[in-house]
């Protein structure tokens, strides 16, 4: 007998004929996105306002996780973006022998 035969507990966890994790896994979504959806789709039946609290705290944590992935990003890209001190020196000599000519590039 499959895992899906047997139920533990109440029926909360079948929503549309699927259980929950089935559709986690079908639909791939990660650790909390399942634990959001758990508990979104059963608070009517099983844990009431409790179940909302519980999805929303774990929505806080993922959105604090998310945010902290995209500052790192940013700062990553920030990082990439800013040219390096010999980038700079490069580009100030190339101006210089541009405007003054190539006795300029010995300054």
């Amino acid at each position: 007998m499959g895992a899906n035969e047997t139920q533990i507990g109440g029926d909360h966890y079948k929503t549309g004929g699927e259980e929950h994790w089935d559709r986690v896994h079908r639909l791939g979504l990660d650790y909390f996105q399942g634990q959001i959806t758990k508990y979104i789709e059963r608070w009517k039946k099983k844990g009431g306002l409790q179940d909302l609290h519980k999805a929303r705290h774990f929505l806080d944590k993922y959105i604090e996780l998310e945010s902290a992935k995209c500052a790192k990003k940013e700062d990553q890209r920030a990082v990439g973006m800013a040219p390096t001190r010999a980038q700079v020196d490069e580009a100030i000599k190339a101006a210089a022998i541009s405007h003054w000519g190539q006795g300029a590039a010995q300054y």
